[in-house]
């Protein structure tokens, strides 16, 4: 008779699944750094190969959105049946490298290519160790341990433009993408010879992959209103958060007079502390606010963006440094509390056994959408507006971009409606 296996987290002591976290948050904040930095560094790539906010948009959105949302699926399915730190281990090695090698492009074009690189590395970064977290550690712990690892988005994005602003200013662009992008390289040997992957153990077999193909599975998720809304809902939001956010520090260096350093710190460390106030507060009001009904998992980010949206107006329009960062910083603190909840109610509807997949379709709409087409609508739109609106358009660009939260409040608020009916366990 076979012997029952013992659940993966029983492989561990607590000292050492506590290392292995502090690795994998280290990855995925090396992840955020290396997406974040371009942001930073537009005007300075701007000036020296003298490309238009077209282009700008490109290389900060779809050069880097196409094959990371491409491969997140194909990936994500790698990591349910293989070896998971081979694939992280790879994954930095891989970004981080490209991130280097975009420090010695020629020119746009190759900053380009190299970035699309950046973004392939990356598409094998968060589901995997988001896995092995999950066989890390006891289903009682797994809630703070994914929290303290996806608390990682701010400390990357907060060295990004802490970081990165002080590097550009003092060292050039180039400087900042080698400087950044090399630690990933020793951080991958680190990866390579701390993590483990419990499925190598004696006695333990890979999952075997899901049953239901990837399309039945779609076609089931898609068939619930519910489902169809967050997902138009999100791919809205990404389209303001990634198109019009991306350009700020562009637009403060413009439009507002600001210096790229002061852009970097003051900007850097309140969107940072913005996001991770609205993140941990939007899930604890969720978590309130959803036993009295479920309908609120979708609601409370409907009421976060329609409360963001005039104070991303207001700061736009503004002409203060001071007024812009006052007011942007408390929009952003909305729109990051609209983040848990959303994923709540994307998990309340799709079913334990199309979980990942539904998370995988999810990210693939931003990214490809929002993050690789945001940037672009806004670039173009500024280009456009630059005859007569002189180094004003951007203002008026992003103006417009925000108003991608109109539709996104209107399908979470239509999400809720539907949600308790399509309720899935």
């Amino acid at each position: 008779m076979n012997q029952p296996i013992a659940p993966a987290d029983s492989l561990y002591g607590d000292g050492r699944r506590w290392w292995m976290l502090l690795v994998l948050f280290l990855v995925a904040t090396c992840s955020y750094v290396d997406r974040h930095i371009v942001s930073v560094l537009l005007e300075p790539i701007k000036k020296e190969f003298g490309v238009s906010d077209t282009l700008l948009g490109l290389l900060s959105g779809f050069a880097f959105a196409i094959f990371y949302a491409t491969l997140g699926i194909p990936v994500a399915r790698w990591a349910d049946r293989g070896n998971r730190r081979t694939i992280v281990t790879l994954a930095v090695t891989l970004w981080s490298g490209f991130t280097v090698l975009c420090g010695y492009a020629g020119s746009f074009w190759q900053l380009a290519l190299a970035r699309v690189g950046v973004g392939a590395g990356e598409a094998g970064a968060i589901p995997p160790s988001q896995s092995l977290i999950v066989d890390y550690f006891a289903p009682a712990r797994r809630a703070s341990a994914l929290a303290i690892f996806m608390s990682s988005a701010t400390a990357g994005y907060l060295i990004a433009f802490v970081l990165g602003g002080y590097l550009a200013a003092h060292y050039g662009w180039r400087t900042t993408l080698i400087v950044v992008g090399a630690p990933g390289l020793l951080l991958a040997l680190l990866v390579r010879f701390c993590l483990d992957e419990p499925r190598l153990r004696p006695g333990r077999e890979p999952l075997a992959a899901a049953q239901s193909g990837i399309g039945a599975t779609v076609r089931e998720l898609f068939a619930k209103p519910s489902y169809r809304l967050l997902l138009a809902a999100a791919v809205f939001y990404a389209l303001m958060a990634y198109g019009s956010a991306v350009f700020f520090p562009s637009f403060m260096v413009r439009s507002l007079g600001v210096s790229l350093a002061e852009v970097g710190l003051v900007y850097g460390l309140v969107s940072a502390a913005g996001a991770l106030v609205g993140t941990v507060g939007g899930g604890f009001i969720a978590d309130r606010l959803g036993q009295r009904s479920p309908s609120w998992y979708a609601w409370l980010p409907a009421l976060g963006c329609a409360l963001a949206l005039p104070l991303y107006v207001a700061a736009i329009l503004a002409n203060s440094f001071t007024t812009f960062i006052a007011l942007s910083g408390v929009g952003g603190t909305l729109v990051g509390a609209c983040l848990p909840s959303m994923f709540t109610a994307l998990h309340a509807v799709c079913g334990s056994s199309r979980r990942a997949l539904s998370v995988a379709v999810l990210t693939f709409m931003m990214s490809l959408i929002g993050s690789g087409l945001g940037p672009v609508i806004a670039g173009a739109l500024s280009d456009t507006f630059a005859a007569r609106a002189g180094n004003e358009s951007l203002r008026w660009a992003m103006l417009l971009c925000t108003l991608f939260l109109l539709p996104s409040i209107w399908c979470f608020w239509r999400a809720g409606q539907h949600l308790p009916r399509d309720l899935e366990s």
